[in-house]
């Protein structure tokens, strides 16, 4: 199992089977560490008691799993960490290159629904300082895409769906939502300026801003990472993390205007020198109990 994707009913079934079961990044959020507490006090459950080894990408979550019927925790690195880059298709990137090569272009991804507001709101205050100038809204879930569309247009920008969008000539519109899983690696791959969303409002914890330090791309996000707060201490210096609108506006001016990308390792390397065992212990745990 991985992160928060815990089946009881599984759990169940594996353990009358006497199946080694592991949980490997454990990852939970604080909405639901009070509904555990309280399935705790009232129900005496505790999901952890199931798994041969807890590993977790840090102590606090460690003892969280212990209080809760782990009975072997291992502090391990989160595993995005050391994941590949996500994959770039070299002739979309390609195509997306010469859309944008006129233009001044900056990126908000993994956005939902109350953020994308907030975004307008942002394109309409860098557009004052930044001319010829288009925001890209890379839209969480793909489903919403006309629900964000209408909102854009209403507010009196235009806009184009990537998936409704084939021509390859240069982007002329304020506001480009790409409403297509899948494509981020090739975005990441071409656009400096990266804001990563489900961080602007609280309740939703985050997403993965590692994925476009490994493209090397201007990272920031916003002050609601919950998700990520384990981590993001080894990354403040790489990462961003914008508390107001105004911050955004003028992190991504000057992003715009200033940025280049450095040629060299990424950012996450010396992570990787420190933590370069991860994957041999987790092996080492499971051929222990094999």
């Amino acid at each position: 199992f991985v992160e928060s994707e815990i089946w009881p009913n599984v759990l169940f079934y594996l353990q009358e089977k006497n199946t080694p079961i592991y949980l490997l990044n454990l990852r939970i959020s604080n909405k639901t560490r009070k509904r555990m507490k309280i399935f705790k006090k009232f129900f005496n459950i505790c999901p952890f008691k199931f798994f041969t080894s807890v590993f977790t990408p840090s102590d606090n979550l460690a003892r969280f799993a212990s209080e809760f019927g782990a009975k072997n925790t291992i502090v391990l690195p989160n595993l995005k960490v050391i994941s590949s880059p996500l994959p770039v298709d070299e002739n979309k990137a390609k195509i997306l290159r010469k859309k944008i090569a006129n233009k001044n272009v900056w990126m908000a991804v993994s956005t939902h629904k109350g953020e994308e507001e907030i975004i307008i709101n942002i394109h309409k205050n860098i557009g004052k300082f930044i001319e010829n100038f288009t925001t890209i809204i890379a839209i969480r879930h793909p489903g919403r895409r006309h629900e964000v569309k209408k909102l854009c247009e209403e507010n009196g920008l235009s806009v184009k769906l990537y998936t409704e969008e084939i021509s390859d000539t240069e982007l002329s519109c304020d506001i480009y939502i790409l409403d297509k899983i899948g494509c981020l690696g090739e975005f990441f791959a071409t656009i400096d300026t990266v804001l990563v969303c489900g961080s602007l409002i609280d309740g939703i914890g985050g997403h993965n801003f590692i994925e476009p330090l490994k493209f090397f791309c201007n990272t920031a996000t916003g002050q609601y990472i919950e998700n990520f707060n384990e981590i993001y201490s080894y990354f403040k210096e790489n990462c961003k993390k914008l508390t107001t609108e105004n911050e955004v506006v003028e992190f991504a001016i000057d992003s715009i205007k200033n940025y280049k990308r450095p040629i060299g390792k990424a950012p996450e390397t010396k992570l990787l020198d420190m933590w370069s065992d991860a994957i041999k212990q987790i092996s080492k745990q499971l051929y222990i109990n094999e």
